[in-house]
């Protein structure tokens, strides 16, 4: 059986190397993606809240206005996405 090649055995650590430092980066990326998208729910949900207070809503309704607005605004985020 022939010997592999000297140039070979340094290509194979690098793309070992590169897999193990390649595949933890991206998957912090989805994660970060991920969060970001959570964080972005989060601040419009406490604004609505706010407005809604400030309407003067309160139980089931503060809670309808807070959804019914946090789905409006998403469907125009998607719709001037497209």
């Amino acid at each position: 059986m022939p010997s592999p090649s000297p140039a070979l055995i340094p290509f194979g650590w690098v793309v070992c190397l590169l897999g193990w430092l390649v595949i933890p980066l991206l998957i912090a990326v989805v994660i970060d993606v991920g969060l970001q998208h959570s964080e972005t729910d989060s601040i419009l949900r406490f604004k609505f809240y706010q407005i809604g207070v400030k309407e003067g809503l309160s139980g089931s309704d503060l809670t309808k206005f807070i959804d019914t607005m946090v789905r409006k605004t998403n469907e125009a985020v998607a719709s001037k996405g497209q």
